[in-house]
């Protein structure tokens, strides 16, 4: 019985072990540079459980993208689930800014990899990473929309360029490289930075 149930575990956890593995090649040696037996090396994993779960390296390297990036989508539906209302939703605003943050903030490698992928126009993602910054984008626009709509968001906030500003922050950051962009992401190593950001974007987009 425990026995079983440990290899179930396994087998739901092997798909994000070979993951996080192949983020760290990918980031350090760019996708050419990144065999799959490289990564079943780094993963411990063997050539066929690879192959099962994701089919090949180009598959698997569209994963690893659509990864962390479904992860701010999931991080918003557990702030915004389908109960949340006019009461919460200063409560669920704040959680997930402070989530968004602290994520960015520990994606050094993902955004290693977003920065070659821009590069290279995303010839590997075929734009399936552009549909997620657009799945992004609406639903952070509805969430404000209905703020708006319960009088608890600002109704002057141009949701449309403040949504724009957030995926750019997420999905774009290691595009950014003039200096106040580069000390911005420096901060961000900062907890009272963080915060800071939060409390200014909440005053931005609450209706006080």
């Amino acid at each position: 019985m425990n026995e079983s149930m440990s290899t179930e575990q396994k087998s739901r956890e092997l798909p994000d072990l070979i993951l996080l593995a192949s983020i760290r090649l990918f980031a350090k040696h760019g996708y050419d540079g990144v065999s799959v037996r490289m990564i079943c090396d780094e993963s411990g994993c063997n050539l066929s459980a690879i192959s099962k779960i994701f089919g090949g390296k180009t598959e698997l390297y569209l994963a690893c993208l659509q990864h962390s990036a479904n992860e701010i989508i999931g991080m918003m539906n557990r702030h915004f689930t389908s109960t949340f209302s006019k009461e919460t939703f200063e409560a669920s605003m704040r959680g997930f800014l402070v989530e968004f943050l602290d994520h960015i903030n520990t994606n050094d490698e993902y955004l290693e990899m977003l920065l070659q992928e821009m590069g290279q126009n995303f010839r590997n993602t075929k734009g399936k990473l552009l549909d997620q910054a657009k799945m992004f984008h609406q639903r952070l626009a509805d969430i404000l929309k209905s703020g708006q709509d319960w009088g608890v968001v600002r109704s002057d906030l141009d949701i449309h360029t403040l949504t724009n500003f957030f995926v750019h922050i997420f999905f774009y950051s290691s595009k950014f490289k003039d200096v106040g962009q580069v000390l911005f992401y420096k901060s961000l190593r900062e907890a009272d930075y963080r915060k800071s950001c939060v409390d200014t974007w909440c005053k931005m987009i609450l209706n006080k």
